[in-house]
């Protein structure tokens, strides 16, 4: 064990990180855009000054007879814009890491159906998070990073091994949040789902000896627009 490695683990015996005594979900709340409200740009090529999946702040907002409002965004004062194009934004709940689809730095999990190299911008995939969305995968049929080398046996639960960060992100994962899982990918260990995300939350849940937990589950296919050309 690593002098990392035993700092961490001596916190956690320690009583300085409490195992997680309920899941607390925080349902998907539909935009109801306000002035000074952040927000997620959810669409593609339509509006060249928009980056898909940067966040906006809205400056004004305005009815209009369709569906949904229209908003104005600080510093692009020229334009209207339907708010359907937008999800709300919550800082710290909103998807901010990109995942490559192929081995980049070190050896990572390949997703064979998406192509390589890919990459996706997950939050990108935020205004999908619907509730139906939302369910209870136990952790035995998830393949997640670090899988190979650690496990989900007994080695699993006494271990926050982790090569890209010392058991660090283990244990500032926050287990409140649900991870990504695709379904339907061919995976290396035969397992129904891929983790996108959330594999430091899935190694602290196994620390902790639980079994299963909610994740956001979406099939591979639905994603395949929202994956671009390169690596991040």
């Amino acid at each position: 064990m690593s002098a990392e490695e035993r700092i961490v683990m001596s916190v956690m015996e320690g009583g300085g990180v409490m195992a997680p005594t309920a899941k607390s979900v925080r349902d998907w709340v539909l935009l109801n855009p306000e002035p000074g409200q952040l927000v997620l740009f959810d669409g593609f090529s339509q509006f060249p000054e928009l980056v898909p999946g940067d966040v906006y702040c809205v400056d004004k907002v305005r009815s209009v007879h369709t569906e949904s409002d229209q908003i104005q965004l600080y510093d692009y004062d020229k334009a209207w814009y339907d708010s359907y194009l937008f999800s709300q934004y919550f800082e710290g709940d909103s998807f901010q890491h990109y995942k490559t689809s192929s081995p980049k730095h070190f050896k990572r999990r390949s997703i064979h159906e998406i192509g390589a190299p890919r990459n996706i911008r997950l939050r990108r995939l935020n205004w999908m998070r619907t509730p139906d969305r939302l369910q209870e995968i136990d952790l035995t049929e998830v393949e997640w990073y670090n899988y190979k080398s650690i496990g989900d046996d007994e080695k699993a639960r006494n271990s926050i091994s982790c090569k890209c960060c010392n058991g660090y992100k283990i244990i500032n994962s926050d287990l409140d949040y649900p991870g990504i899982l695709l379904d339907g990918t061919s995976t290396d260990t035969g397992r129904r789902y891929l983790s996108l995300d959330g594999s430091h939350r899935i190694q602290k849940l196994l620390y902790y000896g639980i079994k299963s937990t909610h994740f956001w589950v979406w099939h591979w296919e639905e994603t395949l627009n929202y994956w671009e050309d390169g690596w991040a």
